[in-house]
């Protein structure tokens, strides 16, 4: 695939991020990433430009996932937007939001399980483009 995507990345913890940018390097993907760690560097950075694609922790320092994904909707209402947690199981985010959740754990029992989410959920995205 060479077709490149420009990606804002909600994660606190940098080991994550980087498994998240290297998931996204294996699959062949050229993307632009840009790293917020919490509410404030999240809310500066969404308004920086056109993102064609949001991943999300679910827990942060001072809000959840769910949080970003309402600021979001408000924005963007069309933006993608993938949730990834260690912490929920994709059950309860998708009832605790009404949508379809694409995400799993980084903790390394869920490894291969969120490889195949964030590549189904980049996938997906990739095909509406």
């Amino acid at each position: 695939m060479n077709q490149s995507l420009r990606i804002l990345h909600l994660e606190d913890n940098p080991a994550d991020a980087l498994l998240v940018r290297d998931l996204l390097e294996s699959d062949g993907l050229i993307t632009e990433i840009r790293h917020a760690g919490n509410r404030s560097e999240f809310i500066r950075v969404l308004a920086e430009g056109k993102w064609d694609l949001m991943i999300s922790d679910y827990r942060l320092p001072d809000f959840t996932g769910l949080d970003a994904l309402k600021i979001v909707r408000e924005k963007f209402p069309l933006l993608p937007f993938i949730l990834m947690s260690g912490t929920i199981g994709e059950q309860a985010a998708g009832q605790r939001q009404g949508e379809v959740p694409v995400g799993g754990g980084f903790r390394r029992r869920h490894e291969l399980r969120s490889q195949e989410y964030c590549g189904r959920g980049v996938g997906a995205v990739l095909s509406l483009r």
